[in-house]
């Protein structure tokens, strides 16, 4: 199974920036058998247009409107390929952020997808595979544009961090 990650994209409306991050995402997650988002959605209209490319699940963030929250959890846990995915975005300092995370689920996961930090990661922790896709969009917090891909067959979890430079995807992608 292939999953798409994607956190933090902090969209308002479907405008031009929308348009333009949907467009490079659906060239990056086309193949996709799932899409995960970990919270700093903004806009519920966004997960509509990217469960466009492929089935959505995601959960809110500390940025999330109103309308946002009450449509998707703090956190939430999926099931795939007989592994344990917590879906959670993160709150507080990057630092000791997994001890803050691993903590809000009732089983443990065997991999945590989370954002917050803008900064990608990926690895092990205490048993735990984590994953933070960073942000595609923003870089306030983080020198660099990411995604992850995250692939699991059977056992083997393999994943792979996207980074680009968003400027340049805008005027690749942009109308303009």
């Amino acid at each position: 199974m292939k999953i798409g990650i994607i956190s933090d994209t902090h969209i308002f409306a479907i405008d031009d920036e929308a348009e333009v991050l949907l467009k490079f995402l659906n060239k990056h997650f086309a193949d996709c058998d799932l899409l995960l988002h970990a919270g700093d959605i903004v806009s519920v209209d966004f997960i509509e247009e990217l469960s466009k490319i492929a089935p959505v699940e995601a959960v809110s963030g500390n940025m999330d409107l109103e309308k946002t929250k009450s449509k998707f959890p703090p956190k939430k846990i999926i099931e795939v390929e007989n592994k344990i995915i917590g879906l959670i975005h993160g709150s507080g300092p990057p630092q000791g952020i997994h001890q803050r995370i691993c903590v809000g689920f009732t089983i443990k996961p065997d991999i945590i997808v989370y954002g917050h930090t803008h900064e990608p990661f990926q690895g092990y922790e205490n048993g735990v595979f984590y994953i933070n896709p960073g942000s595609p969009n923003d870089t306030r917090f983080a020198f660099v544009n990411s995604v992850a891909i995250l692939e699991l067959n059977k056992r083997k979890i393999d994943t792979q961090i996207v980074k680009f430079d968003w400027s340049e995807i805008f005027k690749k992608y942009s109308k303009g």
